[in-house]
């Protein structure tokens, strides 16, 4: 039976395909060696290589980043600030987060997103009115 997809869990999977295919197009760099006929083909080469790393370098990020999410001390770290903050503040779930790393191009991943609780409606806020001392009610 398969497990339901969420947004989370399809995303890792995502993320994981996407360096595999990155780890694959590298050692297929590695295997052909192509000959440099010219300076050109040395910059191309070089070139190629580069974008290939600085986009492994940017999943494998992205892969810790996530990954650190279900660490326990990461998680106890969130608690502790959550219990400091004044006002109670509710799990609105996991939100998708463009992050761009010192090398390669902004990859997505999905962090906790905490925000107020709703204030209650206007109505049903207590109110102050200023009194006016003549009218003699206390």
């Amino acid at each position: 039976m398969l497990a339901p997809r969420s947004d989370f869990l399809w995303h890792r999977i995502l993320l994981h395909g996407r360096l595999q295919l990155v780890r694959s197009q590298l050692d297929d760099l590695c295997q052909s060696r192509p000959p440099l006929p010219s300076d050109a083909g040395l910059i191309a080469l070089e070139k190629a290589i580069q974008e290939l790393t600085q986009r492994m370098h940017a999943l494998l990020c992205a892969m810790s980043v996530q990954d650190s999410l279900a660490c326990p001390g990461l998680r106890q770290a969130t608690r502790r600030l959550l219990d400091a903050y004044s006002k109670p503040l509710k799990n609105q779930g996991r939100r998708p987060v463009a992050l761009r790393f010192c090398q390669g191009e902004a990859v997505v991943v999905y962090l906790p997103y905490y925000s107020r609780s709703k204030a209650a409606p206007r109505s049903a806020r207590q109110r102050v009115f200023p009194r006016s001392a003549s009218t003699g009610h206390s």
